[in-house]
């Protein structure tokens, strides 16, 4: 029996949201229905590394511009060659190049998915969307926020968004569930994972944390993850005086561990939220969650349920929302269980892989598609 052919098209494949909903999709589709491929347009990353070890589906193009309508003929090539019955973009670049290569490579479906909210597209990007979206069977949105931005911003017909929330296989970690909030110790911890870059508002929390261990001395901040601002922030955690409140892990492979004694989740972010995995995996680990109230942080976040909502660039409310946890062990306890509930109901990772397929199959019914 022939199998579909779908191929999912990033920019690159390092460590991130997007990437890991795109490993999930890989690992999660019907190994007797569907044969998935991965393909790096611009670069690879940690994530493909891994792949490549592994002998999975997975080619770096180097193709690094859609500037140059060679590269996007080349990559309408190489997907006529294959002759992929599905088309699954993901993230601007790899969407706007790889849904034109699609097209002329006459793919049977195309697919685009939007992670986030692009709140600084410029009007030709929108453009660009817009008439992308003529040729593209169906646009998924990892959140009602998105699919709201999709609608409203880029001017896309309804009809052609729906949501399908991103999810996290839980079972990865050491195969079964943890063990709800941790902590009667006396040490807190705090913990964020998320890129070291300007949109993830780390200085606000370090900021925040500067106001809380005048008055709480037993509180530390854990941070996963590396970027270009790792030398500012460290520099403004010795300018706080809180270096000894704060440890900078870099990127690991044992994420959940460290997450696990943690006590508390913060995700600070100033602007493009689409769907946080960080926050998934928060919920997941049973972790009440502080977030700045942007994107699709409300679909994950219930204010006052299983943590609280704050306003962006605001460290004097992430403050005063944390010192109600580190002085509440039991509220916050409760919360990271609501949490794990909201967990088990939306975000896992085989409830978006049932979706994505029901998805793929009815595409393929209306074009009377049949795989012989």
């Amino acid at each position: 029996m022939k199998k579909i052919k779908v191929l999912y098209l990033v920019e690159d494949f390092k460590i991130g949201g997007l990437e890991l909903t795109v490993a999930s999709l890989f690992k999660g589709l019907s190994k007797e229905k569907y044969e998935p491929s991965i393909w790096c347009i611009a670069g690879g990353g940690q994530l493909a590394e891994k792949f490549i070890r592994k002998n999975k589906k997975i080619k770096i193009l180097n193709l690094k511009t859609y500037h140059n309508p060679l590269n996007i003929i080349k990559l309408a090539s190489l997907i006529r060659i294959q002759k992929f019955h599905i088309v699954h973009t993901h993230g601007y670049y790899a969407s706007t190049m790889g849904r034109i290569a699609a097209f002329l490579a006459r793919t049977p479906i195309i697919v685009a998915h939007v992670h986030t909210t692009y709140w600084k597209f410029k009007k030709r990007h929108l453009r660009i969307e817009k008439e992308l979206s003529k040729i593209t069977d169906r646009i998924i949105c990892c959140a009602k926020a998105v699919e709201d931005f999709v609608i409203s911003n880029e001017k896309i017909s309804p009809e052609k968004a729906t949501t399908i929330y991103n999810g996290i296989h839980y079972q990865k970690w050491e195969g079964k569930e943890t063990e709800p909030y941790p902590s009667v110790k006396e040490m807190v911890q705090i913990g964020i994972t998320a890129s070291l870059v300007e949109n993830k508002g780390h200085k606000y929390l370090l900021d925040a944390l500067s106001k809380i261990v005048k008055k709480h001395h037993n509180v530390k901040l854990n941070i996963i993850g590396d970027g270009p601002l790792k030398n500012q922030l460290t520099d403004q955690a010795k300018r706080l005086g809180i270096s000894d409140k704060t440890e900078f892990f870099g990127i690991v492979n044992d994420v959940q561990t460290i997450l696990k004694n943690c006590d508390i989740f913060v995700l600070p972010s100033i602007s493009r939220e689409g769907l946080s995995i960080a926050i998934i995996e928060a919920l997941w680990l049973a972790k009440p969650v502080i977030a700045s109230d942007i994107g699709g942080n409300k679909e994950l976040v219930e204010n006052g349920v299983n943590g609280y909502l704050v306003p962006p660039k605001d460290s004097d409310s992430l403050a005063e929302k944390l010192e109600i946890l580190i002085g509440n062990r039991e509220q916050g306890r409760m919360m990271g269980l609501e949490g794990n509930k909201k967990f088990k109901k939306n975000f896992d990772a085989d409830l978006m892989i049932k979706k994505i397929e029901r998805l793929y199959d009815s595409l393929l019914d209306n074009k009377n598609i049949r795989i012989n």
